[in-house]
């Protein structure tokens, strides 16, 4: 798991004043909008680190993702922990059963949710408040097409977990259609184009600052 940290300095579990450290998590949608949330979390004096490599999920390497926040925040007290995981999963992950967990099953969501509840919990056991990502839609006929039942399954899990939500699609589509809105994302139809990297970096301050 790569760790990036980014530049520029608390709240406690349940506040809503606005931060002053900030970690990140997250994957290939992270990592493709790092410099439009860096430069918008040093307009407003605050330091991230970054938790984000590309085609990861909250499943990657046996919940890895979980284990490298828990060490971040022992070293980097933050006060919010925003986290973004729209959909990777390459089956390589392992029930308590031992055996593997296919794609898109029920034992794919549970384990799912189990992951996102560990990672909830470790933030909060570090005093810092939670805001998970609702991932934007993806565009019908584009490559990343195929993902749309699982982005919508894995966006219901982060609904169900009593944390702060950071609404990516409404940013992104507020009249609920892409339609006029295709600069806002790459051809690929999942990932954020600089322009829509701009709208989400606005989006994530105004939602972990109590702006919006």
């Amino acid at each position: 798991m790569t760790v990036i940290a980014a530049a520029t300095t608390t709240v406690a579990h349940g506040s809503h004043d606005a931060p002053r450290r900030v970690v990140v998590v997250g994957d290939s949608l992270v990592v493709g909008t790092e410099d439009q949330l860096s430069a918008t979390f040093a307009e407003h004096g605050v330091e991230p680190r970054y938790i984000a490599t590309k085609g990861t999920g909250l499943l990657s390497d046996q919940g890895g993702q979980g284990h490298e926040l828990k060490a971040v925040l022992d070293e980097f007290p933050a006060d919010v922990v925003v986290i973004e995981s729209c959909c990777n999963y390459d089956g390589t992950y392992r029930g308590s059963d031992g055996y593997l967990v296919d794609q898109d099953t029920q034992d794919m969501w549970d384990s799912w949710d189990r992951e996102a509840r560990r990672m909830v919990e470790t933030a909060h056991e570090h005093g810092a408040d939670v805001a998970f990502v609702i991932t934007p839609r993806v565009i019908d006929d584009t490559w990343f097409g195929h993902l749309r039942d699982r982005i919508d399954h894995l966006n219901d899990i982060y609904r169900s977990l009593d944390v702060r939500l950071i609404d990516w699609d409404s940013a992104l589509y507020p009249e609920d259609t892409t339609d006029g809105r295709e600069a806002l994302r790459m051809p690929d139809g999942l990932h954020l184009s600089p322009a829509g990297g701009d709208v989400i970096a606005a989006t994530t301050w105004s939602a972990i600052s109590g702006a919006g």
